[in-house]
């Protein structure tokens, strides 16, 4: 059904209507928009002045009282320096801090808390004027118990150094014949020794013989358990024998006892080999005494002994475990199975720590008299750590050697001979550091006197 007629006329001049009231609006909209910002702009910069005269009077007024705390401080310290010392009585007693600036008294733990909460006040200006007031009680100053302090710590130092000599050089002529002799050594722990110096050596040789020891434990811990608690299979005889070949009950009985308490014995051999090492190291006072370890105490062979240890107990135990295996197989299956197992395995570690130790090792590479390939250009030579080695024996004789060296001398002449060393580290400036990143003297001194103050 069509709808009533439109007039064209009248619907164009209402649209024309409405664009001209948005138009209107539009225009009335931006213009109180644009009122709105600058209005906002202003009150921004009204607050922000405002608050930069409020901060600006906040500090003002804080500095004003940290300056009045410091003069009370100050006149407090002085009136208190200048009393004059008096007899003993009420009426005679010198003014306290309390009493000079009145102020009430309160505990110390709301000393601290008012402290926490005034985080502005200078604390360390306040800290060093009453140390320095306590100081000159005792009639020295922050400048001179510093300068005692840093003499002190420079003393420690030049000592520290002397005992360091000491322990690298002293007694080293017992065994300087048996380190120069260094080509026919059986292995190469002792020319190790004067190359990477004492403690890495015995670091290595630690960790190796630990190793050992840990692994041992691991294995004792099952090899006790089982010889205990032996398997019900192991004493009895199966009901089909297959293929006849069982080996008789007497026999894998005793096979596997004695394969466990072998490997038991050999696994706690190579845990008291280990700590036997240890111990010796742990007793060793100075170089020359772990060098003497390995000349006169044989200790790679100790280190050896307790590898071979290990290895023997894990063959031991292998077998035990083989022949309880038997209970369920043949002999003759157990017997191709362990060589299936133990050559291949064999062959690969060999093959492979071969190539390691032959690559690096410093007999399997380095000394060609030990079966060492090393290159052309490089031959088994250490002229240069045996002269480092011989500047100690060298050491040895001239300072700590007995009767002749300097530090072997008669008390008197000892004693001069530390004073002559500590004044030459004055003069070297060898004043430690305190809390600061260089080590001049003045800046020393001067860290040491705020040490000091702190204290205080």
């Amino acid at each position: 059904m069509p709808g009533p007629p439109i007039r064209e006329g009248g619907a164009l001049h209402n649209l024309e209507a409405v664009r001209t009231l948005d138009d209107v609006f539009s225009e009335q909209q931006d213009k109180i928009r644009s009122v709105m910002d600058e209005w906002l702009a202003k009150q921004q910069e009204i607050q922000q002045a405002n608050m930069l005269e409020q901060q600006q009077l906040v500090t003002a007024l804080r500095d004003a009282h940290c300056e009045m705390l410091r003069q009370i401080f100050r006149s407090a310290v002085v009136t208190l320096a200048n009393a004059p010392v008096a007899s003993s009585g009420p009426e005679n007693e010198m003014p306290t801090l309390e009493s000079s600036i009145k102020v009430p008294e309160r505990s110390s733990g709301e000393m601290e808390a008012k402290t926490e909460k005034s985080p502005d006040i200078d604390k360390s200006s306040l800290r060093r004027t009453v140390a320095e007031s306590k100081l000159a009680d005792k009639g020295t100053s922050p400048a001179e118990l510093g300068k005692k302090v840093a003499n002190r710590m420079n003393n420690i130092e030049s000592d520290e150094q002397v005992m360091n000599a000491w322990r690298r050089s002293s007694g080293m002529h017992t065994v300087a014949k048996w380190v120069k002799n260094y080509r026919k050594h059986p292995a190469g722990w002792g020319a190790l020794l004067t190359v990477h110096g004492v403690p890495e050596v015995t670091g290595r040789l630690r960790s190796k013989v630990d190793n050992y020891a840990i692994y041992s434990a691991l294995f004792l811990s099952m090899s006790i358990a089982v010889v205990m608690d032996p398997p019900d299979g192991l004493t009895k005889l199966r009901e089909t024998d297959f293929w006849a070949l069982q080996i008789p009950v007497a026999w894998r009985c005793r096979i596997y006892a004695y394969s466990l308490l072998f490997g038991t014995a050999s696994h706690m051999v190579s845990i008291l080999l280990a700590m036997s090492f240890n111990n010796a190291l742990n007793e060793a006072a100075r170089d020359s005494d772990v060098f003497r370890m390995f000349s006169l105490g044989k200790g790679f062979l100790a280190t050896k002994r307790c590898e071979q240890a290990f290895k023997v107990g894990c063959l031991a135990d292998f077998l035990a475990v083989a022949t309880a295996a038997s209970c369920y197989t043949s002999y003759v299956e157990m017997l191709v199975l362990g060589l299936l197992i133990v050559v291949p395995s064999l062959v690969v570690v060999r093959k492979t720590g071969g190539l390691l130790m032959s690559s690096v090792s410093i007999v399997k590479y380095w000394r060609q008299d030990k079966g060492g390939k090393p290159a052309p250009d490089d031959p088994y030579d250490l002229s240069i750590p045996m002269a480092c080695f011989d500047e100690r024996v060298q050491t040895n004789s001239e300072l700590f050697q007995h009767p002749d060296g300097a530090f072997c001398e008669d008390a008197d002449t000892v004693k001069a001979l530390w004073e002559a060393l500590r004044e030459r580290g004055d003069d070297q400036d060898m004043v430690p550091e305190v809390n600061t990143g260089t080590s001049s003297k003045a800046e020393g001194l001067s860290s040491a006197s705020n040490f000091v103050g702190a204290i205080y």
